[in-house]
């Protein structure tokens, strides 16, 4: 797990970035003159970027070493988070999030991915999870320093720290030389297509982006929900955030020990069903209010794991365009809820009933997951 540092210091640096800039949209939305709504396109393009990402990484691995292209993608996302200190204007801003999406979204899964290889097949569970929680302890403790410095200094200060992490490990890949390797090339892109044609493959992808289009797309919107409350949306995000770190670190002994990813969603679902719906109804309760938060930030990022790890039982040597695709449904499911959010709020709806609509996408998810577990048992019985 060692020789991975620099993998988590990298994850790190993601999580801190992916959910950082939900809290700045206001800030940012004055400093570059425009709407809430209109920066949240930020968030719209960063997502989009992700998922062009899959197809340039089969590309970029069938040439390069893992290493290279590591290296490669932390220097596009400095690049990006660079133009988007500088911005003035809001197009700037937008392109500038595209770079840094494109940079994380190739990043993300070789991480992760190197990562489930270099230990034994019954620690990856494990493995992934230590992945995932280092992005998501830079989410816990990015998003509260990241608001507080935004709060004494610009959000432009935050931009910075941002920075300084992502260089870090980037010194760390270039002077380290950590041997990084994957057992099989990513497929081709006509292997790809071929691959998207697994229904198995794309049953568990569907309901990954089910349920990142209505977490992700909720969350953009965490201060416009709280809007009018005595609740802090600051407190509301860390408290995602602290959830997130708990989730994505415990999910992965739980997956290793029952060896069932399918029911741990279920139940993760479940779990998230009950959270968003509590939102709305105790909004305006002090302190109680919150407590939705931290519960949908633990579920919200622990499904990551379990989806990640049924995708590698259904072929092997394929786990880097596996979490590519995962990852790419997830940053997909965030562009079409921020923009559903967007539009929905444009047209008049209030936000507090943003986590209704949240609900019926999370039930959905729910019910396709039951039938992928009616369908897996009903297989091993007439084996």
């Amino acid at each position: 797990m060692k020789r991975l540092f620099f993998l988590a210091a990298g994850m790190f640096a993601l999580g801190f970035e992916d959910y950082l800039f939900a809290g700045l949209l206001p800030d940012i939305s004055v400093s570059l003159h425009t709407s809430v709504v209109a920066v949240a396109q930020g968030c719209v393009t960063f997502g989009l970027a992700y998922i062009l990402s899959v197809p340039l990484c089969a590309f970029l691995v069938s040439r390069k070493s893992v290493r290279h292209i590591l290296i490669t993608a932390l220097v596009l996302f400095i690049i990006g988070n660079m133009i988007t200190l500088l911005s003035m204007d809001l197009m700037i801003y937008v392109v500038s999030r595209f770079v840094a999406g494109l940079g994380g979204g190739l990043f993300l899964p070789l991480a992760v991915a190197a990562a489930t290889q270099a230990v034994e097949p019954g620690f990856r569970g494990r493995a992934l999870s230590a992945m995932w929680s280092s992005n998501s302890a830079g989410a816990v403790i990015g998003v509260p320093l990241g608001l507080w410095l935004a709060n004494r200094m610009g959000w432009r200060a935050t931009v910075v720290l941002i920075l300084i992490l992502a260089t870090f490990a980037l010194a760390g890949i270039v002077i380290h030389k950590q041997p990084l390797r994957l057992d099989a090339p990513p497929p081709s892109l006509r292997d790809q297509f071929r691959l998207l044609a697994n229904r198995s493959l794309l049953a568990v992808i569907g309901v990954t982006l089910l349920t990142a289009t209505g977490c992700l797309g909720l969350y953009a919107y965490i201060s416009q929900v709280l809007v009018g409350t005595e609740n802090s949306a600051e407190v509301a995000f860390s408290l995602w955030s602290v959830g997130g770190l708990i989730g994505s670190m415990g999910v992965g002994y739980v997956v290793d020990r029952m060896g069932k990813p399918q029911v741990v969603m279920a139940i993760i679902l479940s779990v998230l069903l009950v959270t968003i719906t509590a939102i709305p109804i105790l909004r305006g309760v002090p302190i109680l209010g919150l407590l939705p938060f931290l519960a949908w930030g633990a579920m919200g990022w622990a499904s990551v794991t379990p989806q990640q790890y049924s995708l590698i039982k259904i072929k092997a040597n394929h786990e880097a365009i596996f979490v590519a695709l995962n990852s790419s449904a997830v940053s997909l499911g965030s562009v079409i809820g921020t923009a559903m959010g967007g539009v929905a709020l444009a047209r008049g709806l209030s936000p507090e009933k943003l986590p209704y609509v949240t609900s019926i996408l999370v039930f959905c998810a729910l019910a396709c997951q039951m039938l992928l577990i009616q369908k897996q048992q009903h297989k091993q019985s007439s084996m």
